[in-house]
Protein backbone atom coordinates (compact mmCIF):
# COMPACT_ATOMS: atom_id res chain seq x y z
CA UNK A 1 0.00 0.00 0.00
CA UNK A 2 1.36 3.43 -0.79
CA UNK A 3 2.03 5.37 2.18
CA UNK A 4 -0.39 8.27 1.58
CA UNK A 5 -3.24 5.86 0.99
CA UNK A 6 -1.89 4.34 4.44
CA UNK A 7 -2.26 8.00 6.10
CA UNK A 8 -5.63 8.51 4.07
CA UNK A 9 -7.33 5.64 6.03
CA UNK A 10 -5.76 6.45 9.46
CA UNK A 11 -7.34 9.91 9.12
CA UNK A 12 -10.88 8.52 8.21
CA UNK A 13 -10.65 6.08 10.90
CA UNK A 14 -9.15 8.44 13.24
CA UNK A 15 -11.95 11.18 12.41
CA UNK A 16 -14.55 8.44 13.07
CA UNK A 17 -13.28 7.93 16.59
CA UNK A 18 -12.85 10.97 17.41
CA UNK A 19 -16.53 11.77 16.46
CA UNK A 20 -17.77 8.89 18.53
CA UNK A 21 -16.34 9.98 21.63
CA UNK A 22 -19.33 12.23 21.34
CA UNK A 23 -21.48 10.81 24.37
CA UNK A 24 -19.63 7.91 24.81
CA UNK A 25 -19.42 8.27 28.52
CA UNK A 26 -23.33 9.12 28.29
CA UNK A 27 -25.69 7.71 30.34
CA UNK A 28 -26.94 4.12 29.54
CA UNK A 29 -30.77 3.92 28.61
CA UNK A 30 -33.29 1.29 29.58
CA UNK A 31 -31.57 -1.47 26.95
CA UNK A 32 -28.20 -0.50 27.91
CA UNK A 33 -28.82 -1.16 30.96
CA UNK A 34 -30.47 -4.22 31.60
CA UNK A 35 -28.00 -5.65 29.10
CA UNK A 36 -25.03 -4.00 32.02
CA UNK A 37 -27.16 -6.03 34.76
CA UNK A 38 -27.66 -9.40 32.95
CA UNK A 39 -23.77 -9.60 31.64
CA UNK A 40 -23.00 -8.52 35.71
CA UNK A 41 -23.93 -12.18 36.83
CA UNK A 42 -21.97 -14.96 37.50
CA UNK A 43 -20.76 -16.59 34.09
CA UNK A 44 -23.27 -19.47 34.40
CA UNK A 45 -26.04 -17.51 34.09
CA UNK A 46 -25.22 -15.96 30.87
CA UNK A 47 -26.89 -18.49 28.88
CA UNK A 48 -30.39 -17.51 31.00
CA UNK A 49 -31.24 -14.21 28.42
CA UNK A 50 -34.80 -15.71 28.10
CA UNK A 51 -36.25 -12.15 28.08
CA UNK A 52 -33.78 -10.77 26.29
CA UNK A 53 -34.50 -11.52 22.67
CA UNK A 54 -30.81 -12.22 21.37
CA UNK A 55 -27.99 -14.91 21.04
CA UNK A 56 -25.62 -15.19 24.12
CA UNK A 57 -22.49 -13.90 22.41
CA UNK A 58 -22.29 -10.38 23.09
CA UNK A 59 -23.38 -10.88 26.42
CA UNK A 60 -20.16 -13.38 27.30
CA UNK A 61 -18.67 -10.56 25.51
CA UNK A 62 -19.45 -7.99 27.77
CA UNK A 63 -19.80 -9.86 30.99
CA UNK A 64 -15.72 -10.56 30.44
CA UNK A 65 -15.17 -6.73 29.82
CA UNK A 66 -17.36 -6.38 33.05
CA UNK A 67 -14.63 -7.87 35.02
CA UNK A 68 -12.50 -5.06 34.81
CA UNK A 69 -14.46 -1.58 34.70
CA UNK A 70 -18.25 -0.91 34.59
CA UNK A 71 -18.08 2.50 33.52
CA UNK A 72 -20.20 3.19 30.18
CA UNK A 73 -17.27 4.59 27.98
CA UNK A 74 -15.80 1.34 29.21
CA UNK A 75 -18.32 -1.19 28.69
CA UNK A 76 -19.24 0.46 25.00
CA UNK A 77 -16.02 -0.90 23.67
CA UNK A 78 -17.47 -3.88 22.85
CA UNK A 79 -19.42 -1.92 20.42
CA UNK A 80 -17.39 0.45 19.30
CA UNK A 81 -14.08 -1.33 18.73
CA UNK A 82 -16.17 -3.47 16.35
CA UNK A 83 -18.01 0.01 14.71
CA UNK A 84 -14.32 1.54 13.88
CA UNK A 85 -12.93 -2.41 12.42
CA UNK A 86 -16.29 -1.89 10.03
CA UNK A 87 -15.34 1.64 8.85
CA UNK A 88 -11.52 0.39 7.83
CA UNK A 89 -13.10 -3.11 6.16
CA UNK A 90 -15.35 -0.90 4.14
CA UNK A 91 -12.80 0.98 2.33
CA UNK A 92 -10.77 -2.49 1.99
CA UNK A 93 -13.94 -4.16 0.75
CA UNK A 94 -14.26 -1.00 -1.59
CA UNK A 95 -10.51 -1.29 -3.03
CA UNK A 96 -11.29 -4.93 -3.26
CA UNK A 97 -14.49 -4.80 -5.39
CA UNK A 98 -13.91 -1.46 -7.26
CA UNK A 99 -10.72 0.97 -6.20
CA UNK A 100 -9.21 2.10 -3.17
CA UNK A 101 -10.63 5.90 -4.10
CA UNK A 102 -14.39 4.29 -3.70
CA UNK A 103 -13.58 2.22 -0.25
CA UNK A 104 -12.00 5.60 1.05
CA UNK A 105 -15.55 7.34 0.09
CA UNK A 106 -17.45 4.91 1.52
CA UNK A 107 -15.35 4.67 4.63
CA UNK A 108 -15.63 9.02 4.99
CA UNK A 109 -20.03 8.20 4.77
CA UNK A 110 -19.63 5.45 7.16
CA UNK A 111 -16.96 6.97 9.85
CA UNK A 112 -19.70 10.46 9.55
CA UNK A 113 -22.81 8.41 9.61
CA UNK A 114 -25.03 9.58 12.62
CA UNK A 115 -26.71 6.31 12.44
CA UNK A 116 -23.53 3.95 12.58
CA UNK A 117 -22.20 6.67 15.32
CA UNK A 118 -24.67 5.85 17.36
CA UNK A 119 -24.78 2.02 17.24
CA UNK A 120 -20.96 2.24 17.64
CA UNK A 121 -21.84 3.25 21.24
CA UNK A 122 -25.00 1.45 22.67
CA UNK A 123 -24.21 -1.48 24.61
CA UNK A 124 -25.98 -3.99 22.33
CA UNK A 125 -24.98 -5.96 19.67
CA UNK A 126 -25.78 -4.62 16.31
CA UNK A 127 -22.34 -3.01 15.83
CA UNK A 128 -20.27 -6.24 16.48
CA UNK A 129 -23.38 -7.97 13.80
CA UNK A 130 -22.65 -5.60 11.03
CA UNK A 131 -18.34 -5.77 12.28
CA UNK A 132 -19.30 -9.71 11.70
CA UNK A 133 -21.07 -9.88 8.88
CA UNK A 134 -18.31 -7.53 6.99
CA UNK A 135 -15.73 -10.34 7.66
CA UNK A 136 -17.95 -12.94 6.51
CA UNK A 137 -18.39 -11.49 3.35
CA UNK A 138 -14.73 -11.04 2.85
CA UNK A 139 -14.56 -14.76 3.66
CA UNK A 140 -16.95 -15.29 1.11
CA UNK A 141 -15.12 -13.56 -1.45
CA UNK A 142 -12.36 -15.56 -0.85
CA UNK A 143 -14.15 -18.81 -1.52
CA UNK A 144 -15.90 -17.46 -4.43
CA UNK A 145 -13.38 -15.28 -6.45
CA UNK A 146 -11.00 -18.56 -5.36
CA UNK A 147 -10.40 -22.18 -5.81
CA UNK A 148 -10.30 -22.53 -1.93
CA UNK A 149 -12.08 -24.66 -0.21
CA UNK A 150 -12.08 -23.72 3.36
CA UNK A 151 -11.73 -20.61 4.75
CA UNK A 152 -11.67 -20.30 8.92
CA UNK A 153 -12.72 -16.49 8.41
CA UNK A 154 -15.74 -17.28 6.94
CA UNK A 155 -16.97 -20.18 8.81
CA UNK A 156 -15.70 -18.40 12.13
CA UNK A 157 -17.52 -15.01 11.50
CA UNK A 158 -20.84 -16.45 10.20
CA UNK A 159 -20.98 -18.66 13.11
CA UNK A 160 -19.96 -15.82 14.95
CA UNK A 161 -22.83 -13.87 13.81
CA UNK A 162 -25.20 -16.44 14.12
CA UNK A 163 -24.54 -16.20 18.12
CA UNK A 164 -24.68 -12.62 17.75
CA UNK A 165 -27.87 -11.69 15.98
CA UNK A 166 -31.51 -13.58 15.57
CA UNK A 167 -31.03 -11.28 12.17
CA UNK A 168 -27.82 -12.54 11.11
CA UNK A 169 -29.08 -15.20 9.10
CA UNK A 170 -31.13 -13.29 6.39
CA UNK A 171 -27.18 -11.49 5.82
CA UNK A 172 -26.29 -15.23 5.46
CA UNK A 173 -29.38 -16.50 3.14
CA UNK A 174 -28.93 -13.06 0.92
CA UNK A 175 -25.07 -14.76 0.23
CA UNK A 176 -26.39 -17.64 -0.41
CA UNK A 177 -29.02 -16.06 -2.70
CA UNK A 178 -25.99 -14.09 -4.90
CA UNK A 179 -24.16 -17.25 -5.03
CA UNK A 180 -27.15 -18.95 -6.92
CA UNK A 181 -27.08 -15.86 -9.20
CA UNK A 182 -23.82 -14.90 -9.52
CA UNK A 183 -21.38 -18.16 -9.10
CA UNK A 184 -23.76 -20.93 -9.48
CA UNK A 185 -21.86 -24.01 -10.10
CA UNK A 186 -20.65 -23.05 -6.02
CA UNK A 187 -24.32 -23.16 -4.71
CA UNK A 188 -24.18 -26.21 -3.47
CA UNK A 189 -20.05 -26.05 -1.82
CA UNK A 190 -21.64 -23.49 0.09
CA UNK A 191 -24.63 -25.22 1.01
CA UNK A 192 -22.48 -27.58 2.77
CA UNK A 193 -21.13 -24.43 4.96
CA UNK A 194 -24.77 -23.28 5.96
CA UNK A 195 -25.58 -27.23 6.65
CA UNK A 196 -22.46 -26.57 8.65
CA UNK A 197 -23.89 -23.39 10.31
CA UNK A 198 -26.87 -24.93 11.23
CA UNK A 199 -25.51 -27.81 13.26
CA UNK A 200 -23.09 -25.74 15.19
CA UNK A 201 -26.58 -23.57 15.85
CA UNK A 202 -28.31 -26.34 17.16
CA UNK A 203 -27.42 -26.07 21.11
CA UNK A 204 -29.04 -23.04 21.29
CA UNK A 205 -32.04 -23.99 19.41
CA UNK A 206 -34.28 -24.52 22.54
CA UNK A 207 -33.18 -21.48 24.15
CA UNK A 208 -34.31 -19.68 20.83
CA UNK A 209 -37.71 -21.34 20.96
CA UNK A 210 -38.33 -20.58 24.78
CA UNK A 211 -37.05 -16.70 23.94
CA UNK A 212 -39.86 -17.08 20.84
CA UNK A 213 -42.91 -18.20 23.03
CA UNK A 214 -41.92 -15.59 25.50
CA UNK A 215 -42.01 -12.99 23.38
CA UNK A 216 -44.84 -13.50 21.43
CA UNK A 217 -46.76 -14.42 24.79
CA UNK A 218 -46.18 -10.54 25.57
CA UNK A 219 -46.65 -9.30 21.80
CA UNK A 220 -50.03 -11.14 22.33
CA UNK A 221 -51.09 -9.88 25.96
CA UNK A 222 -49.45 -6.22 25.45
CA UNK A 223 -50.12 -5.43 21.83
CA UNK A 224 -47.99 -2.31 22.06
CA UNK A 225 -44.98 -4.29 23.15
CA UNK A 226 -44.64 -5.22 19.88
CA UNK A 227 -44.87 -1.75 18.39
CA UNK A 228 -41.88 -0.58 20.89
CA UNK A 229 -39.69 -3.79 19.58
CA UNK A 230 -40.49 -3.35 16.15
CA UNK A 231 -42.32 -0.89 14.05
CA UNK A 232 -45.58 -1.40 12.45
CA UNK A 233 -45.17 -3.24 8.95
CA UNK A 234 -46.07 -0.08 6.86
CA UNK A 235 -43.68 1.64 8.43
CA UNK A 236 -40.48 -0.95 8.51
CA UNK A 237 -39.05 -0.14 4.85
CA UNK A 238 -39.63 3.45 4.78
CA UNK A 239 -38.22 3.79 8.42
CA UNK A 240 -34.79 1.80 7.59
CA UNK A 241 -34.25 3.93 4.47
CA UNK A 242 -35.06 7.19 6.10
CA UNK A 243 -32.65 6.17 9.12
CA UNK A 244 -29.59 4.89 7.54
CA UNK A 245 -30.65 8.38 4.87
CA UNK A 246 -30.25 10.91 8.66
CA UNK A 247 -29.53 8.86 11.40
CA UNK A 248 -31.87 8.89 14.70
CA UNK A 249 -32.91 12.25 13.99
CA UNK A 250 -36.56 13.15 13.99
CA UNK A 251 -38.33 13.50 10.99
CA UNK A 252 -41.23 15.59 10.18
CA UNK A 253 -43.05 14.55 6.99
CA UNK A 254 -43.69 18.14 5.43
CA UNK A 255 -43.54 18.90 1.91
CA UNK A 256 -40.03 20.41 2.14
CA UNK A 257 -38.38 17.47 3.91
CA UNK A 258 -40.14 15.08 1.70
CA UNK A 259 -39.17 16.78 -1.56
CA UNK A 260 -35.78 16.52 0.26
CA UNK A 261 -35.29 12.96 0.58
CA UNK A 262 -37.22 12.53 -3.12
CA UNK A 263 -34.54 14.30 -4.45
CA UNK A 264 -31.79 12.20 -2.89
CA UNK A 265 -33.42 9.36 -3.18
CA UNK A 266 -33.18 10.26 -7.14
CA UNK A 267 -29.68 10.46 -7.02
CA UNK A 268 -29.14 7.05 -4.96
CA UNK A 269 -31.54 5.51 -7.68
CA UNK A 270 -28.74 7.19 -10.62
CA UNK A 271 -25.37 5.97 -8.67
CA UNK A 272 -27.13 2.89 -8.07
CA UNK A 273 -27.99 2.02 -11.96
CA UNK A 274 -24.47 3.22 -13.17
CA UNK A 275 -23.22 0.88 -10.08
CA UNK A 276 -24.85 -2.44 -11.53
CA UNK A 277 -22.80 -1.88 -15.10
CA UNK A 278 -19.49 -2.25 -12.98
CA UNK A 279 -18.11 -6.27 -12.46
CA UNK A 280 -19.24 -6.35 -8.18
CA UNK A 281 -21.70 -3.71 -8.76
CA UNK A 282 -24.49 -6.35 -8.43
CA UNK A 283 -22.98 -7.48 -5.14
CA UNK A 284 -22.57 -4.52 -2.91
CA UNK A 285 -26.58 -3.48 -4.19
CA UNK A 286 -28.14 -6.76 -3.13
CA UNK A 287 -26.42 -6.46 0.02
CA UNK A 288 -27.75 -3.23 0.76
CA UNK A 289 -31.51 -4.44 -0.19
CA UNK A 290 -31.67 -8.09 0.20
CA UNK A 291 -30.91 -8.80 3.98
CA UNK A 292 -33.45 -5.27 4.57
CA UNK A 293 -36.33 -7.46 2.13
CA UNK A 294 -35.77 -10.64 3.85
CA UNK A 295 -36.10 -9.21 7.08
CA UNK A 296 -39.33 -7.91 5.98
CA UNK A 297 -40.69 -10.97 4.83
CA UNK A 298 -39.64 -12.47 8.49
CA UNK A 299 -41.63 -9.80 9.92
CA UNK A 300 -44.75 -10.03 7.80
CA UNK A 301 -44.96 -13.20 10.80
CA UNK A 302 -42.88 -12.15 13.40
CA UNK A 303 -42.34 -8.51 14.26
CA UNK A 304 -38.33 -8.45 13.82
CA UNK A 305 -37.77 -5.86 11.48
CA UNK A 306 -35.87 -2.44 13.08
CA UNK A 307 -33.47 -0.51 11.72
CA UNK A 308 -30.44 -0.86 14.05
CA UNK A 309 -31.12 -4.81 13.62
CA UNK A 310 -30.39 -4.29 9.50
CA UNK A 311 -27.13 -2.21 10.33
CA UNK A 312 -24.81 -4.67 8.07
CA UNK A 313 -26.30 -3.50 5.46
CA UNK A 314 -25.47 -0.04 5.61
CA UNK A 315 -21.89 -0.14 4.67
CA UNK A 316 -23.26 -1.90 1.52
CA UNK A 317 -25.71 1.09 0.26
CA UNK A 318 -22.46 3.35 0.52
CA UNK A 319 -20.20 1.52 -1.43
CA UNK A 320 -23.12 1.07 -4.17
CA UNK A 321 -23.50 4.48 -4.26
CA UNK A 322 -19.99 5.90 -4.10
CA UNK A 323 -19.04 3.35 -6.91
CA UNK A 324 -21.57 4.93 -9.28
CA UNK A 325 -20.26 8.69 -8.67
CA UNK A 326 -16.95 8.57 -11.07
CA UNK A 327 -14.97 11.13 -11.06
CA UNK A 328 -17.16 13.97 -12.21
CA UNK A 329 -17.83 17.10 -10.74
CA UNK A 330 -20.95 16.69 -10.13
CA UNK A 331 -19.81 13.23 -8.25
CA UNK A 332 -17.58 15.50 -6.02
CA UNK A 333 -21.00 17.46 -5.33
CA UNK A 334 -22.61 14.50 -4.01
CA UNK A 335 -20.20 13.00 -2.16
CA UNK A 336 -20.18 16.81 -0.47
CA UNK A 337 -23.98 16.53 -0.48
CA UNK A 338 -24.23 13.26 1.54
CA UNK A 339 -21.09 13.98 4.21
CA UNK A 340 -23.55 17.50 4.73
CA UNK A 341 -26.15 15.15 5.49
CA UNK A 342 -24.06 12.81 7.87
CA UNK A 343 -22.30 15.99 10.08
CA UNK A 344 -25.56 17.59 9.95
CA UNK A 345 -27.10 14.66 11.66
CA UNK A 346 -23.99 14.19 14.22
CA UNK A 347 -24.32 17.82 14.71
CA UNK A 348 -27.60 17.44 16.08
CA UNK A 349 -26.64 14.35 17.88
CA UNK A 350 -23.82 16.05 19.92
CA UNK A 351 -25.73 19.41 20.96
CA UNK A 352 -29.74 18.15 21.22
CA UNK A 353 -30.22 16.19 24.46
CA UNK A 354 -33.58 15.03 23.13
CA UNK A 355 -31.32 13.34 20.28
CA UNK A 356 -29.71 11.62 22.55
CA UNK A 357 -29.74 8.48 24.84
CA UNK A 358 -32.49 8.80 27.90
CA UNK A 359 -30.48 10.98 30.86
CA UNK A 360 -31.14 7.91 33.75
CA UNK A 361 -27.87 8.42 35.38
CA UNK A 362 -28.41 12.11 35.94
CA UNK A 363 -32.13 11.84 36.95
CA UNK A 364 -31.94 9.23 39.80
CA UNK A 365 -28.94 11.47 40.96
CA UNK A 366 -31.28 14.05 41.35
CA UNK A 367 -34.15 12.28 42.72
CA UNK A 368 -31.32 10.71 45.50
CA UNK A 369 -30.47 14.27 46.64
CA UNK A 370 -34.06 15.35 46.73
CA UNK A 371 -36.09 13.01 47.80
CA UNK A 372 -36.66 11.90 51.80
CA UNK A 373 -35.80 8.56 53.12
CA UNK A 374 -39.53 7.13 52.72
CA UNK A 375 -40.17 7.54 49.37
CA UNK A 376 -41.82 4.76 47.79
CA UNK A 377 -40.46 4.51 43.56
CA UNK A 378 -43.93 3.51 41.94
CA UNK A 379 -42.88 1.73 38.20
CA UNK A 380 -45.51 0.85 35.91
CA UNK A 381 -44.08 -2.14 34.72
CA UNK A 382 -43.34 -5.95 35.89
CA UNK A 383 -40.18 -4.81 37.53
CA UNK A 384 -38.11 -1.85 38.56
CA UNK A 385 -36.59 0.12 35.14
CA UNK A 386 -33.18 -1.35 34.37
CA UNK A 387 -31.60 1.93 34.93
CA UNK A 388 -33.09 2.10 38.35
CA UNK A 389 -31.16 -1.19 39.63
CA UNK A 390 -27.67 0.15 37.92
CA UNK A 391 -27.74 3.39 39.19
CA UNK A 392 -29.64 3.54 42.72
CA UNK A 393 -27.30 3.86 45.66
CA UNK A 394 -29.62 4.82 48.45
CA UNK A 395 -32.12 1.64 47.77
CA UNK A 396 -35.36 3.38 48.41
CA UNK A 397 -38.30 1.07 48.12
CA UNK A 398 -39.96 0.44 44.89
CA UNK A 399 -43.15 -0.81 43.47
CA UNK A 400 -44.18 -2.28 40.32
CA UNK A 401 -47.90 -2.53 39.34
CA UNK A 402 -48.77 -4.52 36.27
CA UNK A 403 -52.79 -4.14 37.49
CA UNK A 404 -53.39 -0.36 38.55
CA UNK A 405 -56.82 -0.96 39.41
CA UNK A 406 -56.33 -3.48 42.08
CA UNK A 407 -52.86 -1.75 43.55
CA UNK A 408 -52.26 -2.30 47.54
CA UNK A 409 -52.67 0.27 50.29
CA UNK A 410 -49.31 2.32 50.34
CA UNK A 411 -47.91 3.64 53.83
CA UNK A 412 -45.23 5.91 52.61
CA UNK A 413 -45.37 9.44 53.08
CA UNK A 414 -44.07 10.50 50.00
CA UNK A 415 -44.00 8.43 46.33
CA UNK A 416 -42.41 9.45 42.44
CA UNK A 417 -43.88 7.75 40.22
CA UNK A 418 -41.85 7.57 36.82
CA UNK A 419 -44.46 7.27 33.64
CA UNK A 420 -41.81 5.45 31.57
CA UNK A 421 -43.56 3.21 29.57
CA UNK A 422 -47.17 3.84 31.38
CA UNK A 423 -49.03 3.35 28.17
CA UNK A 424 -48.10 -0.51 28.80
CA UNK A 425 -49.69 -1.13 31.92
CA UNK A 426 -51.56 2.07 32.83
CA UNK A 427 -52.76 3.30 29.77
CA UNK A 428 -55.76 5.11 31.55
CA UNK A 429 -54.06 6.38 34.27
CA UNK A 430 -55.06 4.17 36.60
CA UNK A 431 -52.55 4.53 39.24
CA UNK A 432 -52.65 8.32 39.71
CA UNK A 433 -56.17 8.09 40.63
CA UNK A 434 -55.59 5.22 43.32
CA UNK A 435 -52.81 7.56 44.69
CA UNK A 436 -55.42 10.31 44.65
CA UNK A 437 -58.02 7.96 46.53
CA UNK A 438 -55.26 7.10 48.98
CA UNK A 439 -55.12 10.58 49.84
CA UNK A 440 -51.96 11.02 48.03
CA UNK A 441 -51.52 14.58 46.43
CA UNK A 442 -48.93 15.58 43.32
CA UNK A 443 -46.20 18.26 44.70
CA UNK A 444 -44.08 18.60 41.72
CA UNK A 445 -42.73 16.65 39.15
CA UNK A 446 -38.71 15.99 37.18
CA UNK A 447 -38.95 15.66 33.52
CA UNK A 448 -35.83 14.65 31.15
CA UNK A 449 -35.35 14.11 27.87
CA UNK A 450 -37.20 10.39 26.41
CA UNK A 451 -37.67 9.51 30.09
CA UNK A 452 -40.56 11.57 30.72
CA UNK A 453 -42.13 12.44 33.99
CA UNK A 454 -41.20 11.55 37.10
CA UNK A 455 -44.21 12.78 39.44
CA UNK A 456 -43.66 13.23 43.35
CA UNK A 457 -46.52 12.94 45.85
CA UNK A 458 -47.06 13.77 49.42
CA UNK A 459 -49.80 13.28 52.09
Amino acid sequence: MKPNSLLLEIIILGFGFLVRLIQLNGSFWLDEAAQALESIRPLAEQFDIAADFQPPLFHLLVHLMIQFNQTEWFLRLASLVPGLLTIWLTIRIGKRLFTHEVGLMAGILLASSQFHLFYSQELRPYSLAACLALITFWGWLDLMQSPKKISLLFFFAALSGLYTTYLFPVFLLSLLILTFIFYRPKTLFLGIYFLVFIIGFLPWIPSLIHQTNLGTSLAAAKPLWASIVSPPVIKMLPLVYLKFLLGRIPFDPNLLSMSGVGIISVIILAAFNRTRHKKSGPLVIGLSLLPILLGFIISLFVPVLDPKRVLFALPFLYLGIVAGLGKRFSSALVLALFLTINLWAVGLYATNPDNQREPWREAIAVLEADLPNDTLAIFAFTAPFAPWDWYQTRSLSTLSVTEPKTMSLINNQHIVFFEYLKPLYDPTDQIMANLENQGFFETGFYQYPGIGKMRVYAR
